[in-house]
């Protein structure tokens, strides 16, 4: 059975038989050393001579051997004395244990830089204990990167002895007091900037603050801490000579490069030290689009990447190595081409809502089969106990506004409600009937709001077809446009795009209304115009001179008068106005949008 100077001796052995070949590392052990706590020193040398004039500095070092059955490695803890652990807050030490196989020549070596940041949390943690177990972690395979272990650790140990008795600063006291300048202990001062990310990203490092610009000392910050390094690059991400993404983000972790394409839609990994174009990078591919055009854009991108085998990221070209998995590709190429016939219908319909793919039901997955068929393909379909009538159906978070026809065989047309194949008639007293927009049916049932498939780029054209043949389609369209300000009103805060497309939509009706209806009352088109205006925007001085202008020129309304100091925002008119109108005139003038002012 071996001694305790026996097996020591086989420990210090193997340490320097693993340091044997360093250019920078100079051991000064005492193998009889009778010093407490300490073996001896590492010496650093800047150079391969290893002169005084190369001195960087030395590390103490306690050494201690350990036979073993077998090794221990996943959780190895070494007891270490109180007294010794308080004897290294102020003089930092790397302390190495050597595991010896019983009866073999095999060796394994462990390490912990004890340093005052690490020393301090484990007295504090242990106050009462003579010894503490202290987890212990295996050598670097490589001599080198023991070697910037020892340079970091020396750089540490300056830095933080100072420290040795006082509290290190948490991060969040360093942003209290306002960080000047952050640091931290490299191997090597002339890394370059990747060299540099792939060391912070491989390593757990110390943080040192300076706090104060006029007293030129760092402050430890509570660590060491691992670094990840991200940024959102806005080039352009394309396949095939087609950009599919104006931007991608890079983060460094781990000694490798991440390109993120498409808000997780692709993953890319590289190794920091490889050349980057002419390896095949890890790729994966995983699509969980909520919107339909979002997964057709997503498709397209990763079967095109699978045929081209590149991906161009900003400048630089990657080449990405095929799928295998032939089943994954066809399942795409199918969901592709359902999507793109599901989109060509939504927009034969005029939907610009983005359809949201995650919120179709079971029931509503046969609705867009019906709807495929009988838009998109122009069949007649079969709908159980169908009538001809007008539908409202309701597909994921879009409402479709629909015509239906059922045959003599049965079998139903589906059409769009506004592509003219309906008329639309109306009824005044007992023997006029008046057809008109297919717009003017969006005040039934809230449709302004609740339609998906307005196609508000026709609506004005809706009403000139009528212009001569109906003599109240100004009138109509107007009431139509109030109901339009009355919606917005309604969805300006809870819907936004849908809110913007209506006042847009609104504010050119009244502008059409105003420069044509000549026969109905201007002054009354230009105050709807100016009510709309004023849900946006404050009045021009040339606003303001209309409105006044006009409430002068209107006596005897007292209805059109209180309405323009409602928008003037003339307090003391509205009261006298309000107070000339009828009971019947209020009621009526309460009903219209311009009262959202007065109400407000």
């Amino acid at each position: 059975m071996s001694t305790t100077a026996d097996i020591e001796h086989k420990a210090i052995n193997e340490l320097e038989r693993f340091i044997e070949d360093s250019e920078c590392i100079a051991p000064f052990i005492d193998e009889n050393d009778k010093e407490p706590c300490w073996d001896g020193h590492l010496y650093i040398y800047s150079d391969a001579n290893k002169d005084k004039e190369h001195l960087s500095g030395r590390v103490p070092v306690q050494v201690k051997g350990t036979e073993v059955k077998n090794f221990k490695c996943k959780k190895y803890s070494f007891s270490i004395d109180m007294n010794d652990l308080k004897a290294y807050l102020n003089e930092p030490t790397f302390y190495i244990i050597c595991q010896i196989k019983r009866g073999t020549k095999e060796r394994k070596l462990f390490y912990r830089a004890l340093l005052p940041s690490l020393v301090k949390n484990i007295i504090r943690a242990h106050p009462k204990q003579k010894t503490v177990a202290v987890r212990m972690e295996p050598f670097p395979q490589e001599l080198h990167e023991f070697e910037d272990m020892l340079k970091v650790f020396l750089g540490d140990s300056r830095r933080q002895v100072s420290f040795a008795n006082k509290n290190d600063f948490t991060m969040e006291q360093v942003k209290l007091r306002g960080v000047k300048q952050l640091s931290f202990i490299t191997p090597n001062k002339n890394m370059d900037q990747f060299q540099l990310m792939k060391y912070l990203s491989t390593h757990s490092s110390y943080l040192y603050a300076k706090v104060d610009e006029d007293l030129d000392y760092e402050v430890p910050v509570e660590g060491p801490m691992a670094f990840s390094f991200q940024r959102e690059v806005n080039e352009p991400v394309s396949v095939g000579g087609k950009t599919y993404f104006e931007k991608f983000k890079t983060e460094i972790k781990d000694g490798n490069i991440i390109a993120n394409v498409g808000d997780g839609l692709l993953k890319m990994e590289m190794p920091i030290d490889e050349e980057l174009a002419k390896r095949h990078s890890k790729l994966s591919i995983h699509d969980e689009s909520a919107y339909l055009s979002d997964a057709i854009r997503n498709a397209e991108f990763a079967l095109n990447l699978h045929e081209t085998g590149q991906i161009t990221l900003g400048k630089t070209v990657f080449n990405i190595s095929k799928a295998k998995e032939k089943d994954a590709v066809e399942r795409i190429k199918k969901n592709l081409q359902n999507w793109k016939e599901l989109k060509g219908v939504l927009d034969k319909l005029h939907v610009r809502k983005e359809f949201d793919l995650t919120k179709i039901s079971r029931e509503q997955a046969h609705l867009i089969s019906i709807l495929i068929d009988a838009i998109g393909r122009g069949k007649k379909v079969d709908i159980p106990d169908a009538t001809s009538t007008l539908l409202v159906w309701e597909i994921s978070n879009v409402k479709l506004l629909l015509w239906c026809s059922v045959g003599i065989d049965g079998k139903c047309t589906l059409g769009d409600f506004f592509d003219g194949e309906l008329t639309i008639a109306y009824k005044y007293g007992e023997n006029m009937v008046y057809e008109s927009s297919a717009f003017t049916y969006l005040q039934t049932e809230n449709l302004w709001e609740r339609c998906g498939n307005i196609p508000y780029e026709k609506q004005i054209a809706s009403y000139e077809a009528f212009v001569g043949k109906n003599p109240r389609i100004y009138q109509m369209a107007n009431y139509d446009m109030l109901d339009m300000v009355r919606t917005y009103d309604k969805i300006s805060e809870s819907n936004l795009d849908k809110a913007a497309m209506i006042y847009d939509s609104a504010l050119s009706l009244s502008e059409w209304l105003q420069a044509n209806d000549v026969e109905y009352n201007k002054t009354l088109h230009i105050v709807n115009r100016l009510q709309i205006i004023k849900r946006k925007r404050s009045f021009t001085e040339e606003e303001v001179i209309s409105l006044e202008e006009i409430r002068e020129s209107s006596d005897g309304n007292a209805s059109l008068q209180l309405a323009c100091s409602i928008l003037l925002d003339d307090i003391d008119s509205v009261r006298k106005y309000e107070n000339a109108c009828t009971q019947e005139e209020l009621t009526l003038l309460k009903q219209f949008p311009i009262w959202h002012f007065y109400a407000a």
